[in-house]
């Protein structure tokens, strides 16, 4: 499961990388779930390079099945 955020002010991003909102929240996918971790990073590191906001600074949690944190990555674009 992938989770995206801007690790400046810690809010969180749909799959879209648009801001969550909780007014919204039934309308908007926070996370995507992929069939392994390197797909997920894979994913991940896809979306985040070919957005456009570049004044974002974007990250991602990656999560096992477990709901378990295995990768905190952190992204300066």
């Amino acid at each position: 499961m992938v989770l995206f955020l801007d690790k400046k002010t810690g809010h969180v991003y749909d799959i879209d990388l648009n801001i969550f909102d909780d007014n919204t929240a039934d309308k908007q996918k926070v996370y995507a779930v992929l069939n392994s971790l390197d797909d997920a990073k894979d994913y991940a590191d896809k979306k985040i390079k070919t957005d456009h906001r570049a004044h974002l600074d974007f990250g991602y949690l990656i999560y096992d099945h477990n709901q378990i944190v295995v990768v905190n990555k952190d992204h300066h674009l």
